[in-house]
Order: C-alpha cells, then sequence, then structure tokens
C-alpha cells in the first residue's frame, strides 16, 4: 500500500504544492499545484502553467494566503495527513563547524555552546535541529551541520497551516533537500569521492552555495542578492557584480582551509533571477558550471513548464520519502515538543541491547559487594597501621591533643597533590598572553586593526585547560584590493609563528562580513586560536 506525502511552499509571492505517493521505494508525483499571491507586474508572469497547474484570478492573488492556500487544498482534493513544510533558504540559517569528540550526554551542550558563535541570535529566539558527522576527517573532532529557524518565522508559517485546519508532520529545508537530492544523482553517476563539489542555490533574492564532499556540507555560506525587493525578474548589474564578489570569497575561503580538495563542478540552481547571466558565469569561474533539470533530479518525474518552487517543492517531499543521509529538520511542535538528541530511553532499547545492559548492571552489582567485602576484611589491619602513625606523630610533634583520622591524613595528602600540580602548572606548563600578544604586533599586516581581543580558559581545570583566544577586527583596502587574501595571510603568519602557536592546535576564520566607515568600506572578520 501506497503511503502519500503532500508538501507545500509558501513563499514571498508564491504557494506550491506537490502531492507524492510512496510504495517499496517506488515514487510518483500524483499532482502540482502553484499560485501567485502578488499582483502580475510583481511576479514572474512568463512561466507558463500547464493544465496540471492551476493559477487564481487577479482578486485571489491579493487575498490572504491562508485564504488561497486552503481554497487550493480543497479544489484540488489534496492528501492532508502527512503535510511537509518546505522552507526556503531566506528564512532559515544552516552552518556548518566542528567540535571536541564528545559522549552523546555532552555532545548537545557543547553544541549549543558552539552555535552561539554562529547565529546572530539567542537561541531562545530559534528552533534548531543539528546533524552530527562523525566521519568528518578531522582528529578527536567531529563535524556539525546545525540549522536555525526564528521561532516568530517558523510561527508565521504554522499559522497559516492552522488556519486552513492542517498540521505539518515535518518541516525540512529546502537548501539540504535540494543538497540530497543532487548527492543522489551524483552517486548514481560513480561520484569520484576523492573530489569536492558547490551548489549555488538562487531563489527569492537570496543566495546560497554549498560545497559538499560525499554528500556532507564542509561550507555553507547565504547572502542576500539586493539591499531591497528586486524590481525586476533578473538581478542587475550592481547586484550581479555583488554575487561574483560573494561566490569569489566563498571559494577562497574554502580553499583556505585544511585538507580541502578541488572542486569538481558547480550545480546551478536559479528561479530566474541570473537568466541573463548564465553565459558570463560560465567564463568567470574556471570550474565547470550545469544547470540540471531540477524535475530530473526529483526522480526525474515527466513534468514540464513549472517554477522552480514548485520543483523544489517536489525535490523536499521526495527527499522526506527516501530519508537521506543528512536526515535533518525543524521540530513541527517546537522546543517543548522535541526529544532532546542524546537523551536515554530505557523503553526504546530493543530486548538484546536491554539483555546485555542487565548483564552489566549486574558484573557492577557483584564487584560492589566483593569489594565491600574485601574493603571490610583489610580495614582492621589498616586501621592499626593509621593509629601507628597518629600515636608517632605525636611524640614527634610533642603534642598530646593530636588525633588525626584517617579522612583528615587523606585530605591533607590531596590538598598538597593539587599544590604540586598547580605550582609545576605555574612555573613549567602555563601559556603566558604576554609573548603572544607581542608576536600578534609583528604579524600583523598594516591593513589590519583589532576591536575586540578575548584571551580564556574553556574548561578552568589544570588538567583538562583548553586555551581559547578570540579576535575581532576589521582590514581596509583600497579599490580594487582583496580584503580576504589579508585576512589569509595574517592566519598563515600566525599558524608559522611557534612562539604565538604554543599551546593552539588550529586557528579559524569564523566569519567574514562587509562594513563600512563613513564612506569607505571595510571588512569585519572574527579568528578563534584553540
Amino acid at each position: 500500500m501506497s503511503k502519500k506525502y503532500t508538501g507545500i511552499y509558501i513563499g514571498i509571492n508564491r504557494i506550491a504544492i506537490a502531492q507524492i505517493s510512496y510504495s517499496f521505494k517506488k515514487i510518483s508525483l500524483d499532482k502540482i499545484i502553484e499560485s501567485d499571491i502578488v499582483s502580475p507586474d510583481e511576479s514572474d508572469a512568463n512561466i507558463p502553467i500547464e493544465s496540471s497547474v492551476s493559477r487564481f484570478e487577479e482578486e485571489d492573488k491579493n487575498s490572504d494566503y491562508a485564504t488561497v492556500l486552503k481554497k487550493l487544498l480543497e479544489e484540488n482534493n489534496f492528501y492532508t495527513e502527512n503535510i511537509i513544510l518546505v522552507l526556503p533558504s531566506r528564512y532559515t540559517m544552516v552552518r556548518y563547524f566542528t567540535i571536541p569528540n564528545l559522549s552523546k550526554r555532552e555532545i548537545a551542550s557543547a553544541i549549543k555552546f558552539e552555535a552561539k558563535k554562529y547565529i546572530p541570535f539567542n537561541l531562545d529566539e530559534v528552533e534548531t535541529d543539528y546533524y552530527v558527522n562523525r566521519s568528518s576527517g578531522l582528529n578527536k573532532k567531529v563535524g556539525i551541520l546545525f540549522t536555525a529557524v526564528k521561532k516568530e518565522l517558523l510561527e508565521e508559517k504554522l499559522s497559516i497551516l492552522r488556519k486552513c485546519g492542517v498540521k505539518p508532520k515535518n518541516i525540512r529545508i529546502s537548501s539540504l533537500s535540494l543538497l540530497n537530492t543532487v548527492y543522489r544523482q551524483q552517486k548514481g553517476d560513480n561520484i569520484d569521492k576523492n573530489r569536492s563539489y558547490g551548489i549555488i542555490d538562487v531563489n527569492e533574492q537570496v543566495a546560497t552555495i554549498t560545497i559538499f564532499k560525499e554528500g556532507m556540507p564542509y561550507l555553507i555560506r547565504d547572502f542576500s542578492l539586493s539591499g531591497s525587493e528586486l524590481k525586476s525578474p533578473t538581478i542587475s548589474e550592481e547586484d550581479y557584480e555583488n554575487f561574483l564578489h560573494e561566490l569569489h570569497l566563498s571559494m577562497e575561503y574554502y580553499y583556505g582551509q585544511p585538507n580541502t580538495t578541488n572542486i569538481d563542478k558547480l550545480f546551478l540552481f536559479d528561479d530566474g533571477t541570473l537568466r541573463d547571466k548564465i553565459s558570463n558565469l560560465n567564463s568567470e569561474f574556471n570550474i565547470p558550471i550545469v544547470q540540471p533539470d531540477i524535475s530530473n533530479i526529483a526522480r526525474k518525474f515527466s513534468i514540464s513548464n513549472v517554477s522552480f518552487q514548485g520543483m523544489l517543492t517536489v525535490a523536499t517531499v521526495v527527499d522526506e520519502c527516501l530519508k537521506s543521509k543528512i536526515n535533518i529538520s525543524i521540530s513541527p511542535e517546537g522546543a517543548k515538543g522535541k526529544v532532546p538528541k542524546g537523551k536515554f530511553d530505557f523503553k526504546k532499547v530493543s530486548i538484546i541491547p536491554r539483555i546485555i545492559l542487565l548483564e552489566v548492571v549486574g558484573l557492577l552489582i557483584a564487584g560492589l559487594i566483593i569489594y565491600i567485602v574485601m574493603d571490610r576484611t583489610m580495614l582492621v589491619p589498616m586501621q592499626k597501621e593509621i593509629d601507628k602513625v597518629i600515636k608517632q606523630r605525636a611524640v614527634v610533634l610533642d603534642d598530646s591533643s593530636v588525633n588525626l583520622s584517617k579522612n583528615a591524613l587523606n585530605k591533607i595528602l590531596v590538598e598538597a597533590v593539587e599544590k604540586e600540580k598547580l605550582l609545576s602548572y605555574i612555573l613549567y606548563d602555563r601559556v603566558y598572553l604576554t609573548d603572544k600578544l607581542s608576536r600578534l604586533v609583528a604579524d600583523l599586516p598594516k591593513q589590519i586593526w583589532f576591536n575586540v581581543l578575548e584571551y580564556r580558559s574553556n574548561f578552568g581545570g589544570i588538567d583538562k585547560e583548553e586555551l581559547i583566544f578570540y579576535m575581532q577586527g576589521s582590514v581596509f583596502v583600497e579599490s580594487g584590493g582583496d580584503a580576504m587574501s589579508i585576512i589569509t595571510e595574517f592566519i598563515r603568519n600566525l599558524k608559522n609563528d611557534p612562539i604565538f602557536m604554543e599551546g593552539f592546535s588550529d586557528i579559524e576564520l569564523v566569519s567574514v562580513t562587509k562594513g563600512a566607515i563613513r564612506e569607505f568600506p571595510i571588512s569585519n572578520f572574527q579568528i578563534t586560536c584553540r
């Protein structure tokens, strides 16, 4: 028996609905419907729609989203039990970073701590999910694919569905579903595991570039194509130049990271914004750029004349059916209904693991009993020895009031050991800041200045101390200069400086953003040494 899924895409000016049937890995598209929500002069009126796709009249295009969506669902008899809400890239944030390889119980807290550096919002304001890449190839580290959606933006979409009387079973991010579908196609075409690939996704005034290897994204950047809403179906020359600059910046940053491989191919998915610039884009990069038909990627459905948003909806629902390698989404119930990752649920453990667990518990109890018996057997002679030591100490100190217990002696011993560790750390092992600041000035290019320097220990313990040094600064270059190359030179100088690198194992460029001081353009950056 086949199972039906219905994907709903709600963009800034278009609603798309696609229903798919799934049975024994066989997928078929039942129907797809689209509707514009804006006036014809602001919408993409040049895309013809076949009979399988309907559009509303002018009065409906300006009506409430919920009214249009409800009418589409009811008039076309869509299945509404398994609703998949498709979130465009403009409403989401996806970041990839690394953390130490911790246990499942510790990793959730570590991800929350690290994500604060990459998400420009309070984590209480967003719904999140993450995927742990334990095969990242990094020594003693794991990769984290982290997603976040502002609660207020998500609530806007969910309120539209509630007004239509439907509730989503899952909420998926379109850019990740697009990555999964591309990877499935390339894997079928004997993808080279030793090379990297890129995806450029241009949709609703936002461009997202994803560079991935073996289906795992190692760089994800999104940026706006225009400071204001696009008034034309295609991009202006000024915005196109900014688009190229951001792409080059992303490539330079990717190749500046350790253990990167050459990008073999770039896949361009475009909602029509770049339709006049495809030939120019091919000549800009020394990488083959292909523009695949997303309908073929979405299990090769025989559809034509459907918008990019409609095909993106199909691809996302297909990704939900196939449960790809990166199975990441946002909980429809929000934080309250979401079980924290790493939480152990005994009821969900299968029979065989439960038996093994009970055997381990039994062994632990038996060991505890043996320990108690042995401890009682050895306690009497040990107590006699302690009494002798106490009497001898009383004689030596000529103080008959001395009466040290076993616990008191142990406490003195522990304090002595801790003091010895502390003195040894201060004298021999501690990394001092003075030398590093001196080298920091020597390694600094003249175009860079610092705004914030922060130096602290992450854990605080002597044996587990991890030193972290945060740098936030700015760089100014004259017209035609390359700020990214100056930042890269600074990082290279630091890595090649043995005095500065003492106590550090890695230097990471966390972010680079554009800014200005009066009329002078600058680039702001953040670097983490750990």
